[in-house]
């Protein structure tokens, strides 16, 4: 087998890793339990970070050593997701009204700040969700 017919396993693998995540984070946010919907947002926001990093390495930028030169692995990079898809899954998935919902808590409220600064970073901050979160301030400080 060739470079270039591992590379496509490669590429299929990291397909597979990042969409189950993306499974297993939505499970988890469905959730009833508080701890396992943190564990769902949290697992969100690790992958805006790989999409991030993913993104400015293709802009020649490199996540290398930590700062200091202590030879601590490097943060991951997603392989297959980018910011775009991730987000057309957010909006898919309903994840800011599952953030939002009854079920909502100050915790996931304070945590859900990585996938809003996303969609600012990447123009796709739209008015439904602004509106959003306008309705859910509006009930907090009345």
């Amino acid at each position: 087998m060739g470079c270039l017919g591992l590379t496509c396993i490669i590429f299929q693998v990291a397909q597979v890793s990042e969409q189950l995540q993306l499974e297993i984070a939505l499970k988890s946010l469905k959730c009833s339990a508080l701890n396992k919907r943190l564990d769902g947002l949290h697992q969100i926001n690790i992958l805006v970070g790989m999409t991030q990093r993913r993104e400015a390495q293709n802009k020649g930028m490199y996540y290398g050593q930590a700062a200091g030169g202590n030879s601590q692995k490097p943060p991951p990079v997603a392989k297959w997701l980018d910011s775009d898809m991730l987000l057309d899954w957010v909006e898919n998935e309903k994840v800011v009204e599952l953030l939002f919902d009854i079920r909502m808590h100050h915790q996931l409220v304070r945590r859900c700040g990585d996938i809003f600064t996303l969609f600012a970073a990447r123009g796709r901050l739209r008015c439904g969700v602004e509106d959003k979160i306008d309705d859910i301030l509006s009930v907090f400080c009345c």
